[in-house]
C-alpha cells in the first residue's frame, strides 16, 4: 500500500485530523517541541511519511512498533 492511500484512510478516518486540532489547541497553552515521536503499531513508514507533510511544523522521528521503549523514551524527554 503507497504512503498516499495509507494517509487518505488515516485522515478520512478522523485519526490524523484529530491529532493535528489537538496539537494546535495545546500549543495556546504550552511550548511544543518540534519533534514527534512516533510509536505504536500505526507508526509504519507510510503513515510517518504521510503525517509528517501534514504536519509541516514538526520534525517526526519514527521509532516504529516500539510500544514500551517508545514510552521509556517519552519518559526520559519529559524529565528533562
Amino acid at each position: 500500500m503507497n504512503c498516499k492511500k495509507v494517509g487518505d484512510i488515516l485522515y478520512s478516518s478522523g485519526t490524523i485530523s484529530f491529532q493535528s486540532e489537538s496539537i494546535s489547541e495545546g500549543r495556546e497553552s504550552v511550548r511544543l517541541s518540534s519533534e514527534i515521536y512516533h510509536v505504536g503499531g500505526g507508526a509504519s513508514a507510510a503513515c510517518t511519511e504521510y503525517k509528517q507533510g501534514i504536519l509541516k511544523d514538526f520534525r517526526f522521528v519514527q521509532l516504529g512498533e516500539t510500544t514500551l521503549t517508545g514510552a521509556a523514551k517519552l519518559a526520559l524527554e519529559a524529565l528533562k
